[in-house]
């Protein structure tokens, strides 16, 4: 039986309980792995994993710079050049990712894929939002073609880890065209809807690239705990006794 002590500081607390469902969060597996492939010149990855960012309270974070990155098959030749990417996990939970990545000579395809964020299990409702840009770098347009879930540029899973797991939002269109020396952006978002219980979440781009034309994207993927409603009750109840004690 709830006694007319249960004051603010209990709220609180109660409060507390019911937000603190993610706060052993973890990174499972790669931070972020991406593949490039050529028809003509093979297969290239790069990965990066947790101890190359850093963690600042309940946010992790690792940055590429401005200075490209690149990204080479077995023979040394390079596939395509990565710059200004950013993976940012937060505990609470949310994944986001961003990046620019040019292709080389040849056309690539390409998949630039978060890790798996893993944290206890919540009745949660969830949100996501995408932008991808291409440019034309040689005067002969550039093309973006979607090949995330649903054909389309981004895709954003939850309970496993991408196609092993739901798709709750595939964002970005099928394809994207830019004329010579131009670029082209598109968007969406999706919620904030309903998911029910949700123990995992990932993300991930992938797309076919012209040759010597760059793709850019910004993403944001997240959840949010729905209370219980016996816990919502409860502290409706609190409240208002807590209120009736002034």
């Amino acid at each position: 039986m709830l006694k007319a002590g249960l004051g603010v500081g209990a709220c609180a607390a109660l409060a507390m309980m019911i937000a603190s469902g993610t706060a052993n969060a973890e990174i499972v597996g790669s931070a972020l792995r991406i593949t490039v492939t050529s028809q003509a010149m093979g297969e290239g990855t790069f990965e990066v994993s947790e101890k190359d960012g850093s963690w600042s309270g309940d946010t992790w974070t690792w940055r590429s710079g401005s200075e490209g990155i690149a990204i080479k098959n077995a023979q040394g030749q390079t596939l395509a050049t990565l710059s200004n990417t950013t993976m940012r996990y937060i505990s609470d939970p949310v994944v986001s990712l961003s990046f620019s990545l040019m292709a080389g000579g040849a056309g690539i395809t390409a998949s630039i894929a978060s890790g798996l964020l893993s944290f206890p299990s919540i009745l949660a409702e969830g949100k996501a939002s995408a932008a991808v840009t291409v440019t034309d770098s040689d005067g002969d347009g550039a093309t973006l073609t979607g090949m995330a879930s649903g054909g389309t540029m981004y895709s954003a899973h939850y309970n496993g880890y991408l196609g092993a797991g739901t798709t709750f939002a595939s964002l970005g269109g099928a394809s994207l065209v830019a004329g010579g020396w131009d670029s082209n952006s598109t968007s969406g978002s999706l919620g904030f809807l309903p998911i029910g219980v949700v123990g995992d979440m990932s993300s991930q781009f992938a797309f076919s690239l012209s040759p010597n034309d760059q793709a850019s994207g910004t993403s944001v993927w997240v959840t949010q705990e729905i209370p219980a409603p016996g816990a919502l009750a409860l502290l409706g109840v609190a409240g208002l006794v807590a209120r009736r004690r002034r």
